[in-house]
């Protein structure tokens, strides 16, 4: 069982190369992590398996719904959802204002994997069984 308890990670970026990245990190971890490519992507998905989602890893520069419209929509789904925004570049009063809402966090771009994880557990809680199990993933740039 993970710090999510059963529940998933979903990771919504359009880069593919970068969205695989930040999976493969997360299930490194042990975490049950899907990914989705749009905002429209995500929101769809968490209309269907809301329930089973723990934890939003979400881009704020993408086509169609950017992060912040994306962040909207899941929380009129799903007002305590825990999201972790990601952007390298971003407008300071926006994200902000983001964040003043319930259960969020950001990361800059381009972050570690070590970094990444810690953001992660913040969010979502330790897990003393998890770290003494998994080795420290090399700090590369995500």
């Amino acid at each position: 069982m993970n710090v999510a308890g059963d529940r998933q990670i979903l990771v919504v970026d359009d880069d593919a190369s970068l969205r695989n990245m930040i999976t493969r990190a997360l299930e490194r971890q042990r975490f049950n992590v899907s990914s989705v490519a749009n905002g429209e992507e995500a929101v769809a998905l968490f209309q269907r398996n809301g329930a089973q989602i723990g934890l939003v890893v979400l881009d704020m520069a993408m086509p169609g719904l950017n992060g912040a419209q994306t962040l909207q929509a899941l929380r009129k789904l799903h007002p305590e959802l825990p999201v972790l925004l990601m952007s390298g570049f971003f407008d300071r009063a926006t994200v902000e204002n983001l964040l003043a809402g319930a259960q969020c966090d950001f990361i800059q771009k381009p972050f570690t994997f070590v970094a990444l994880r810690e953001k992660v557990h913040q969010m979502l809680g330790p897990s003393p069984c998890r770290d003494s199990l998994v080795a420290e993933p090399i700090a590369q740039p995500v």
